[in-house]
């Protein structure tokens, strides 16, 4: 099976399981209620705390897999960007090769290692200028489709 229709039947076994809700408006970025609220919604669990720099951090998970959701820009409550962020403590670590065939072969998340060779995955939307609670869940969807894809790469069960 080709890698763009296992990528496309995964994202369409995602959208047809998922509840659907009323979009609304994201403006002036987000805050970490709102994404804790558009998570929970998508029916995923979310835990909000702060970062060391008092920002929101979230915690969730997604395809079997920890994740945080980053926060960054924060002024006032409101946040400019946000990134996923998933690592994946590996026994042996995994290679540079394994990050670079990734990064080249793939768009929507980016992979580097850590200084015990072990993977990260990271993906990022930046909501100053404004989206969507849809725009925000799908990307969650994608999310879910690349931590899935990338837990098969490297080898993570």
């Amino acid at each position: 099976m080709s890698r763009f229709l296992s990528i496309a039947l995964v994202s369409f076994a995602a959208l047809a399981t998922a509840a659907p809700a009323v979009a609304r408006p994201i403006t002036n970025g987000i805050s970490g209620e709102e994404m804790v609220k558009i998570l929970q919604e998508a029916g995923y669990r979310a835990t909000l705390s702060k970062d060391d720099e008092g920002d929101p951090l979230i915690k969730s998970a997604v395809a079997g897999k920890d994740f945080n959701v980053v926060m960054y820009g924060c002024e006032n409550g409101r946040c400019k960007s946000f990134q996923f962020l998933a690592g994946f403590d590996l026994d042996k670590g995994s290679t540079a090769e394994v990050m670079n065939d990734w990064n080249r072969n793939r768009r929507f998340a980016s992979a580097y290692l850590d200084d015990e060779n072990d993977p990260f995955l990271q993906m990022d939307l930046d909501v100053e200028k404004g989206s969507s609670t849809e725009q925000v869940a799908m990307y969650l969807e994608t999310w879910e489709t690349v931590v899935g894809l990338f837990s098969s790469k490297i080898g993570f069960k």
